[in-house]
């Protein structure tokens, strides 16, 4: 602020302005002295604003209007660890992701007008559309040797899906019903074969392989 702008005593309601560079400093005073510098406004312009019409110049006016979003977006990101402060700058990267992805949901908002959805669910539903297009971690055992077979052969006990024969049935030894892709491709399919995790009967392995790595199977 310009030092001579900060001397100046004002009675309540009035302003005094500088301006240089197409950046203008106010200082009013309303019940005690109120700063700004603006780079979007040329001159100040006095509005009446509120059910009292108190008097304020129109930058004062923009500026409590636009923080009432950003009060609501404080209030809404509080909740998440990521906003703690940090003093290492790489770890802020993440504070700006989280802004940016509050403000995506605040434009998806706008454009599905029909829809009602909590910022909770939608920051779920964007970690799970990307965590479908991630590999799968890798977690090595201790113990494992590096010689004989193959030492990732094991990795994928614990999160994998693998074909099994349907289990058989009082009636029937080998039992059969139709492939999940197949029917939704409008083929009457029959298989043997289904994924032991998902317990959906699927042709292996065209169909037990679409099925797991193509959305629109």
């Amino acid at each position: 602020m310009p030092k001579d702008l900060c001397s100046v005593k004002l009675k309540r309601g009035e302003y005094v302005i500088r301006s240089c560079n197409r950046i203008l400093a106010i200082k009013w005073k309303d019940k005690r002295d109120v700063y700004m510098m603006s780079t979007k406004h040329e001159t100040v312009e006095i509005i009446s604003q509120g059910s009292n019409h108190t008097l304020k110049p129109s930058c004062i006016a923009e500026y409590n209007h636009g923080m009432n979003g950003i009060d609501l977006q404080d209030q809404i990101l509080a909740c998440f660890p990521v906003m703690r402060k940090y003093m290492k700058g790489y770890k802020k990267n993440f504070y700006l992701f989280d802004i940016g992805l509050f403000n995506s949901y605040i434009l998806w908002k706008n454009l599905n007008d029909g829809k009602k959805q909590c910022y909770v669910d939608y920051r779920i539903n964007i970690a799970e559309s990307r965590l479908m297009n991630m590999p799968k971690p890798i977690y090595r055992e201790r113990g494992v040797s590096s010689v004989g077979d193959a030492p990732d052969r094991l990795y994928a006990k614990d999160w994998a899906h693998f074909p099994k024969h349907i289990d058989p049935t009082p009636s029937k030894s080998r039992p059969s019903k139709r492939c999940t892709v197949c029917q939704k491709n409008k083929k009457r399919k029959e298989t043997t074969w289904e994924c032991k995790k998902c317990k959906v009967p699927l042709h292996v392995p065209e169909c037990f392989e679409l099925y797991h790595t193509v959305t629109d199977y």
